[in-house]
């Protein structure tokens, strides 16, 4: 019966979530994991050696995925790194290029003892709120918004982007 109750309420929110379909293999996926790692004070400069040789060791596990990595530098978050994979599917955390246990011992050795916190994220690519000039190049400067929508109310959340995003494209 929880099962039922758990497989249930997964089903939704991935419903909710995305309101993907079927995914294609072929198409970008809109899936993004972001790992927030706080940086002890002063291990800046170990912590980023380590991040080089982490990306070594990805290119000879033969990943093929980027790996991207940005220094949070205003903010609340000043001097959190973060460290993301973007244009995923959601099969794509099923059958990772590289195995989560590698990866975490590979992490531990290279980048872990310089790092206080990891808080790791994941974000759906919403065509309809997002500015996208169609580069596939990363800017140098990104910024976030992050929504928090009440349950039940994502339609009405919905409702409104798709509102302002028609409003957008009216007014140029």
């Amino acid at each position: 019966m929880k099962r039922n109750r758990l497989l249930s309420a997964v089903g939704i929110m991935l419903f909710v979530a995305g309101s993907l379909g079927a995914q294609d293999k072929d198409k970008p996926g809109t899936l993004a994991s972001v790992e927030f790692q706080k940086v002890r004070n002063t291990m800046v400069p170990q912590y980023e050696a380590g991040r080089k040789q982490k990306a070594a060791w990805h290119k000879q596990q033969n990943d093929t995925l980027p790996l991207l990595v940005w220094a949070t530098i205003s903010g609340d978050d000043t001097g959190t790194f973060l460290v993301g994979r973007f244009n995923q599917h959601w099969a794509d955390y099923d059958k990772p290029p590289v195995t989560d246990e590698a990866d975490l011992a590979e992490f531990q050795k290279v980048v872990g003892v310089y790092v206080d916190s990891v808080v790791t994220r994941y974000y759906d690519y919403l065509p309809k709120i997002s500015n996208d000039s169609g580069d596939t190049t990363p800017s140098k400067f990104s910024e976030i918004f992050t929504f928090q929508v009440r349950a039940g109310k994502e339609s009405d959340f919905r409702s409104a982007i798709e509102r302002i995003h028609e409003g957008t494209i009216k007014t140029k």
